[in-house]
């Protein structure tokens, strides 16, 4: 046993030498990982527009949408949770750099003796009590001859960025999800309306398919299908108003409100829906996604962790100091005090363990390669979301453009349709059939145009909020006669632009 201790502690001064005479580095330098990125985006061509970029729903020009969002950033408890967390982190970090600094601590102990003394001469023996007093201040200090402290200190500050990053994520979140909400809330409103103004249509063809019945041009079996056909257009009156209402409290939430009313903005009519024009590259999403930044540095600081683990292998040096005062009383008999000050050193070297410092390290760099894959999924994770953004941008973009064309037909038909009652070549019933087909387009123009706004915000989501230059102004254009466009029908929607 004493000849395994001797030759652990030879081999740890001749390492402890070793890293003396290779200038005390222990550890590694930390190295960005290498990504491999495409020079452009699959399903778009992108140049790199990095400055100059604007926030998504500043292009949407609804005051009250962005009113919301200011809100749900002062107010959402998720967000304040997070403000709070990254405060802990600062405290660790504190805690960690602690250790940079000497170490001063106030101390004070006495003690009570009982003294016995055999007076020369004399049988008798002569008791005698004493105290010992002594306080003072006692200094310590590590030198960081392996980095250490300094490791534990990358390792505190990496965390506290990652923390930063964390809130940058959850606020993109909160944000894009406020808007989600509000716009889906907008497309209700807008679907209620088309909803009731297709139950009332209901109403008049149940109305119109009784008097057919009592002047016998029908059956009651048509009568019958015109008044089902109108409760299931009120039922859905009923439930469109109940999916208002529980988005309404979805928004509330995420407004840090108790549930109530909100208030709107403009309709979803009138909400300007941007084109789609992507102006960052793929080596550029590295940077601008804060979730990536959130892996990295928590990359970096499981890089500092194993080179705190391997200092351990290494001597502690310590410079010790006290500075105070010593007293020694005994009653009346005598007393006694002085100044008392000591300077030195103390090594602390690890000898035998059972593995245990080994086994430290085993798992720290474990915790290192986890999160080097975590890393590299989060980065692949990213440009798979941009990736399927774009696509999904993209062709909603132009299935907008598509149905925009289809319900402008559509109100041509109706326009015709009622040309032709008002001549007396079609019946009131016709018309109302036409009617009904062209609330069903605008219903569904209006899901379309939604799920457009919704695949333009997760986009921006997945470019870690960053979107184009702010638009340019348009150029001026010579003034010529504008071109006819279709009478917009009520709760119709606008041309994509």
């Amino acid at each position: 046993m004493l000849n395994h201790l001797g030759c652990r502690l030879k081999q740890t001064f001749y390492l402890t030498l070793t890293c003396a005479l290779a200038g005390c580095q222990v550890g590694t330098d930390y190295v960005k990982p290498k990504v491999k990125t495409e020079a452009h985006w699959r399903h778009q061509e992108a140049s790199d527009t990095s400055e100059g970029q604007a926030r998504l729903w500043d292009r949407f020009h609804d005051p009250q949408l962005t009113e919301l969002i200011r809100e749900a950033t002062l107010h959402n408890k998720s967000i304040q949770r997070s403000a709070e967390r990254v405060k802990q982190y600062e405290a660790f970090l504190g805690i960690a750099q602690s250790d940079l600094y000497p170490q001063v601590d106030l101390s004070a102990k006495g003690e009570g003796l009982q003294v016995a003394a055999v007076p020369p001469l004399k049988e008798s023996i002569e008791h005698s009590s004493q105290w010992r007093l002594k306080g003072g201040l006692n200094l310590s200090y590590e030198i960081d001859f392996w980095r250490r402290v300094h490791n534990q200190e990358a390792s505190a500050l990496a965390l506290l960025l990652s923390q930063h990053a964390a809130q940058k994520t959850l606020l993109l979140s909160i944000e894009t999800a406020v808007a989600q909400r509000y716009l889906t809330l907008r497309a209700l409103d807008d679907a209620l309306l088309i909803a009731e103004e297709n139950a009332d249509l209901h109403q008049k063809q149940l109305h119109l398919a009784q008097q057919r019945l009592y002047r016998g041009f029908t059956s009651a079996l048509e009568a019958e299908d015109a008044k089902k056909q109108l409760k299931t257009a009120q039922q859905e009156v009923a439930d469109l108003k109940q999916q208002t209402a529980i988005e309404e409290h979805a928004l509330c939430a995420l407004l840090g409100r108790n549930p109530g009313p909100i208030k709107r903005g403009k309709p979803l009519v009138h909400i300007k829906l941007p084109a789609v024009q992507v102006g960052t590259l793929p080596s550029r999403l590295l940077k601008q996604r804060p979730d990536i930044e959130q892996a990295e540095q928590v990359l970096r600081s499981k890089h500092a962790d194993v080179n705190v683990a391997e200092a351990a292998f290494f001597p502690r040096i310590d410079l010790l100091a006290f500075l105070g005062g010593e007293s020694m009383k005994s009653g009346a008999l005598f007393g006694q005090s002085a100044m008392v000050g000591s300077v030195g050193a103390g090594l602390t070297a690890p000898l035998f363990q059972g593995g245990r410092i080994r086994q430290q390290l085993a798992a720290a760099k474990a915790e290192h390669r986890e999160a080097l894959i975590a890393y590299l999924e989060t980065v692949q994770t990213a440009f798979q979301e941009t990736e399927d953004a774009l696509v999904g941008s993209h062709k909603k973009m132009l299935t907008y453009q598509y149905q925009t064309h289809i319900q402008t037909a559509q109100e041509t038909a109706y326009h015709l349709q009622q040309a032709r009652f008002q001549e007396g070549l079609t019946s009131r019933f016709d018309l109302l059939e036409a009617k009904k087909i062209l609330l069903q387009v605008q219903q569904q123009s209006l899901q379309v145009r939604l799920q457009a706004f919704l695949e333009q915000l997760k986009l921006y989501k997945a470019l870690g909020g960053c979107w184009t230059k702010k638009a340019k102004p348009p150029a001026p254009q010579p003034k010529s006669a504008p071109k006819a466009e279709p009478k917009a029908a009520h709760n119709g929607t606008q041309k994509a632009p």
